[in-house]
């Protein structure tokens, strides 16, 4: 039999997927294409709904597919990491030798990073998927080939650069671009089973204390920050919750006098991380500090500030000119991405003649030193 494999965390299982499974399947000339859900990969913080909902998803989703099936091994094996080395040994003793091992674009590029590249090598050839914002794929592939002496099939269907972490978060906040990317029975059983619903409290305490517009900008940055916590390791709550809150106190009246020599602008950066801990609830220092400077930055900031301070600026509903080229970088090298909006802030800032907040100035010479 000749067959594929298609992992992954699948929480949830979207659209992107599917082009996935169907293509592989097509363009492969498969004859049946096997998706293991992981049920504790290593490489993920948090999952957020259970190993039975996200396997139950992915049913529906395939329905219609009599060559696809899932595989459950990963809950059967009990490992305490998921590496897909000994995941794909016990699937060689179960089906013989996979045809592939499918992966995308992103992942390829980490693919030097997975435990013990070289072992899935030998077990199994790559097939790989290109994916928006990872235009070097083939020479990436060429170096992996030359590396690890193996097969690499590149398959020509470009797919979305969406990830299962923003869609999640679109549905935790409401965002109605959720329905994009989720299969309407997948949303259906989501809906009824009550999934992703881990932060309705507060999320219901900010649509009540917040404009809607002020709301939107929040769930989206909220969505950004997720995606750039998955791309970068870092929790996926800290970055969600950090996002949502980051302005929650933008609306309301403090008093200006308790924050002299400070633009009018600025000080809602302030009062948010107060009423984040106050009326929110948030105790974690280090989202509490990335809400505190998400306006002006901060000399040495966290990841997680830098991703918050970035998500602020980069949400979708941006428009300004060079946007998409800021995105494209941050996604790709968080760092690189973080210094150039930071200039572009300050050079905006300076160039309108605009009050200049202090500390945005000593954290641009402080990058500008440290990158020296």
């Amino acid at each position: 039999m000749k067959y594929g494999i298609f992992g992954g965390s699948f929480d949830p299982i979207h659209i992107e997927h599917i082009k996935i499974i169907k293509n592989a399947y097509q363009q492969l000339g498969l004859d049946e294409l096997i998706i293991v859900p992981s049920f504790n990969p290593p490489h993920k913080l948090r999952l957020c709904e259970s190993f039975k909902d996200r396997v139950e998803m992915i049913k529906l989703s395939i329905k219609d597919y009599s060559w696809a099936q899932v595989d459950n091994i990963e809950e059967c094996l009990e490992l305490n990491n998921s590496y897909t080395y000994l995941v794909l040994e016990e699937l060689i003793k179960k089906y013989g030798r996979p045809y592939a091992l499918i992966i995308g674009g992103d992942s390829l590029t980490n693919f030097h990073k997975w435990k013990y590249p070289e072992l899935i090598t030998k077990q199994t050839d790559l097939a790989v998927f290109s994916r928006k914002g990872y235009p070097d794929i083939f020479k990436t592939s060429q170096i992996l080939k030359k590396l690890y002496s193996c097969n690499i099939y590149t398959l020509n269907n470009e797919l979305e650069d969406i990830s299962s972490s923003e869609i999640r978060a679109m549905i935790m906040t409401g965002i109605k671009r959720r329905t994009l990317f989720l299969q309407e029975e997948v949303l259906i059983y989501i809906e009824k089973n009550g999934l992703y619903r881990c932060f309705d409290d507060i999320i219901e305490k900010l649509k009540g204390s917040i404009s809607e517009k002020l709301f939107l900008h929040s769930a989206e940055t909220a969505i950004y920050a997720a995606r750039l916590a998955s791309k970068n390791d870092i929790s996926y709550e800290s970055a969600f919750l950090s996002g949502l809150l980051h302005d929650c106190a933008k609306e309301d009246s403090y008093d200006l006098s308790l924050y002299p020599n400070i633009p009018n602008q600025v000080v809602h950066q302030y009062e948010s991380a107060k009423k984040a801990n106050r009326f929110f609830g948030i105790k974690d220092e280090e989202v509490l500090d990335s809400i505190k400077y998400h306006t002006t930055g901060k000399p040495n900031m966290s990841v997680l500030s830098k991703i918050v301070f970035l998500a602020d600026k980069l949400e979708v509903n941006r428009h300004y000119k060079k946007v998409f080229e800021y995105r494209n970088l941050a996604d790709r090298d968080l760092q690189k991405g973080f210094l150039t909006v930071l200039m572009s802030v300050y050079n905006y800032t300076k160039n309108k003649s605009l009050d200049m907040d202090k500390l945005t100035l000593e954290t641009v010479l402080w990058y500008n030193n440290v990158n020296e």
